[in-house]
């Protein structure tokens, strides 16, 4: 991420965008284009597939 990414962002996830990126985690934050209400949903909308996906995304 080089920063201009985290501008399009909603204020909370580019505040949250912005002290992973300063604690230099390799990931930022993904917006969904459509609603997530359960884990499996963001792994699926992610494009996530196998098992211990579901731990790696939440919906707000």
């Amino acid at each position: 991420m080089c920063g201009a990414e985290v501008l399009t962002l909603p204020d909370g996830v580019r505040r949250v965008a912005s002290a992973l990126q300063a604690l230099g985690h390799p990931h930022a934050p993904v917006m969904l284009d459509n609603a997530a209400r359960t884990a499996q949903q963001a792994a699926d909308a992610g494009g996530c597939r196998g098992p211990d996906c579901q731990e790696h995304y939440f919906s707000p």
